[in-house]
Formats: structure tokens, sequence, C-alpha cells
């Protein structure tokens, strides 16, 4: 990003926070002991950067505010995209160690790094199994688990590997070969091992934060109450027992007056119920809920809780591929990974590249952050474009790239050998959420870059 965009954004970021406080730059320069000129400047931009973090620094002195907000990720992608050579991945590798069989700690993966952008909700390796198995029995004492991580994890095999995985409600293994896919919780213990006597299989660990990472600040001070907003998740009835207290909670209302106002409302119903951990409210019901909470329907919704969605295992079946964007001229051929359904943005693919030129309709685009891994023998041409300028290069085999959302791009294979991608896609801090609040907005392009004082 050109230096001088990025200070003009960081300025645009400052003025949109003393919004928030209700200063004017006069009060604010007045307040934080600065020239009111050179305020009025550097909320142009017109300063050094060193001055601008200076200025963010000493509004989080005399502010309640978290300076940390204001400091922008300074965009590292050309164009909206971040390649990642395998050079570059092969110079990033390091092994980790575990105890054998034996009680010696000997080679247990070796891990690479691949495309990442600060902007990038993945943290995506390459690993490759080191522990050479010959069943997938999670009892195998050659196989050791890890502690489980914060992180979901996304993944696609190459080559025969073995996953193993423990949860509360199971323990298992699987035999997995290439382009299989799993998705795991986070938390629950997990490993791999390779049926591969030359050390060719690897994975692709794509791992990822949801709505919980991007609270960590937050959740780190209020520290042991976090707990309080847990829900019984996997008990669906008393989940939705304990969101409604919890809103109830919000809106000051105590049970007895809640149910007050509902029965008065609605008298046909049996209000009392809603606390019934034994009884179904219907969805006319829920709907009155909403109704006297002010709140929306699905703010009640609570997933059904799968046991199965702990650790999810998905083989690849050429049955379930289909071509696009259709089978008259098809220019991808695709294999969707693992689903679920709680995860509604979470998406991966197998591509197999057919097409031999970029054109209009091979075109991708989505509102999602994106990853792709050339897992194939052929080195495919890369084309994107961010809407101003358009970009093209190479991604061969074992090159990686990041893509941002809303960047158009395409693949094309060149080469004579089969063209193969794994490509995730995850939504970064723009849930869906965050999606429908930004469409109530009636001046969109003043959330990413304010232009004008409050007053």
């Amino acid at each position: 990003m050109e230096q001088r965009t990025y200070k003009r954004l960081i300025a645009a970021r400052i003025l949109s926070e003393a919004n928030d406080l209700k200063r004017t730059p006069e009060a604010m320069a007045s307040e934080l002991g600065l020239d009111s000129e050179w305020l009025r400047d550097a909320l142009r931009g017109d300063c050094e950067t060193d001055e601008l973090y200076a200025l963010i620094d000493r509004m989080a002195e005399v502010y309640p505010i978290d300076g940390s907000d204001l400091r922008l990720i300074r965009d590292d992608c050309i164009g909206g995209a971040k390649l990642m050579r395998a050079l570059e991945s092969e110079a990033s590798s390091r092994i980790v160690r575990r105890i054998d069989k034996d009680s010696s700690l000997t080679p247990y993966y070796e891990y690479r790094d691949t495309a990442c952008s600060r902007l990038s909700p993945f943290r995506p390796e390459w690993i490759r199994p080191l522990r050479l198995v010959a069943d997938a029995k999670p009892d195998n004492p050659s196989v050791v688990f890890n502690r489980g991580h914060l992180l979901h994890q996304y993944t696609f095999y190459v080559g025969p590997i073995n996953a193993y995985w423990k949860t509360a409600y199971s323990t298992g293994g699987e035999e997995l070969n290439t382009a299989d896919s799993t998705y795991g919780t986070p938390f629950w213990p997990h490993s791999f091992a390779t049926r591969s006597e030359d050390n060719s299989a690897y994975i692709l660990a794509i791992t990822f934060g949801g709505d919980v990472r991007r609270a960590l600040r937050e959740l780190y001070v209020l520290g042991r109450r976090t707990s309080a907003f847990v829900v019984d998740y996997r008990s669906p009835r008393r989940a939705l027992i304990q969101l409604l207290e919890h809103h109830l909670s919000a809106e000051m209302l105590s049970r007895a007056e809640f149910l007050r106002i509902y029965s008065t409302r609605y008298p046909q119903c049996d209000a009392a119920r809603l606390f019934d951990e034994n009884a179904v409210p219907s969805l006319e019901c829920l709907r009155n809920v909403a109704d006297v909470l002010n709140i929306e329907l699905s703010d009640l919704c609570i997933p059904l809780y799968t046991g199965a969605e702990e650790v999810v295992v998905r083989r690849h079946d050429p049955r379930h591929t289909y071509e696009w964007p259709d089978t008259r001229k098809p220019v991808y051929r695709i294999s969707p990974m693992a689903r679920v359904s709680r995860l509604p943005q979470m998406k991966g693919f197998f591509l197999e590249v057919l097409a031999r030129s970029h054109n209009l309709s091979s075109q991708l685009c989505s509102g999602l952050h994106a990853w792709a891994y050339n897992c194939g023998q052929s080195t495919l041409s890369l084309q994107w474009s961010d809407g101003q300028s358009d970009y093209q290069d190479e991604l061969h085999p074992h090159d990686s790239v990041y893509i941002q959302p809303f960047i158009k791009y395409s693949y094309a294979n060149h080469g004579e050998a089969s063209g193969a991608l794994c490509e995730a896609r995850v939504p970064g801090h723009i849930t869906l959420a965050a999606q429908r609040e930004l469409s109530y907005l009636s001046e969109v392009d003043r959330v990413f870059h304010e232009d004008r004082c409050w007053f």
C-alpha cells in the first residue's frame, strides 16, 4: 500500500473515532494539548506516519479508547492478492518432534508456511506427517495427540494419510487419500500419520479463527466471566431457555414480568412452556417472543446439534463433482470439501483446472477470503483484478496464493499435466451479522473512509 494512501486511511480512522467521542478538531486539540492547525492537517493525513501514531497514543492516554483499533492494517497484497512460492515455503521448514513408542523424541511433522497476509483470517500450513503407521487405530502407540487449539481446522489430504481425533463423543481414526477432507472443532485433540514409506504424502491444514477469535481482546479482559456467555449448545432446548434468560436480563425484565407481558399480548399461547425443557415451542410462539423482546426471530435460533459435526470426514467421490460454469464448456471440475452447518461460510473445494485460457466466464469472485494451493503437476496461470488494474502471474506446483474478498480471479492450465488446486474460503471480520448491519447504513463510504467532522 502506498504510504500516502495509508496515512490518509489512518487519518480518516482517527477522525471517525473523534466523531464517536463527539469531539470537534478544536475540542480535541484543546484536550490533547495540540496545535489546532497541526491537528487539522493531521486529520487530512498531511503529516508523517509516526506523528499519526503518536496522535493515536495521545488519544488513548486521554480518552477511554483502545488505541490499537486505530492502527490500521497495512495492506501487503498486490491488487488484492499475495503469492508464496514453493521455494519460500520450503525455506520456512521446521521439524516438530514427539515421543515415539520407544519413549524416544523423534520427528513427527515437518511444517512449512504457505501464502498468508496481514488481512488474512487463515493460518494455512503445509504439513508432512513423518510417523509411519500400518493402521488407523487411534490407540496406536506411534500416534501422539496434541492438546487441541483455538482455531478451526479445515484439512485437505494429498496421498495416503491417517487422521485421528478425540472428542467427548467419539475417538476415531480414518485412512484418507488425495482430495479427501476433514473439519475439526477447536480444542479437540487430533493427530496425523502417514502410510507413505517415501514420505511424499502431506496435508494442507487451513486453520482459521471464528467470531470467538475475533473477540479475544474483550474475552481476555472479562476472564472467567466469559463462561456466562456460554449456552448448552449440545442441548438445544436448554440452550434456548438460557438464551431467552440472556435476552431478559439485557432487557431488564424478570421472568415473571416477561410472562405477564407475553400472556397479555398473546393470551392464546402458554408462555410458561417456554421455560420447560420438555416442551417444544412452536415457530409462532418464538415469533411472539421476538416481538415482546424487540429482537429478531433469528436471535432465538439454536442450530440443531449433532455430534457428527465435531469432526467431519468427507471422502472425495467423482460422483459428487460438478463442472463450472456448466457442462457445455467447463472451466473447472469442482469437488466440495467437508461442510459444517454451523459454519455456513466455511467453503472448500478441490478444483481441477480444465480451461487452457482465461475468459470472462472463468472469473471467480466472492465476499470471502480465499486461499489456494497448487497441489497438481502443472503450472497454472492466475489472473486477477481489483477493479482498477489487472494482474497475471503463474502458480507453479506447491505455490500458494491468498486472495482478498471481491477480487475477480481465474485459473488456466497451460501445461500438459493435470492442473489441480485446493481452495478454501472463510469470512474475516465482516461476518453475515456485520453484512446485515452494513446494509442498514445510509452512507457506506463513510464507514471505511470518514471524510467530515460530525458537527
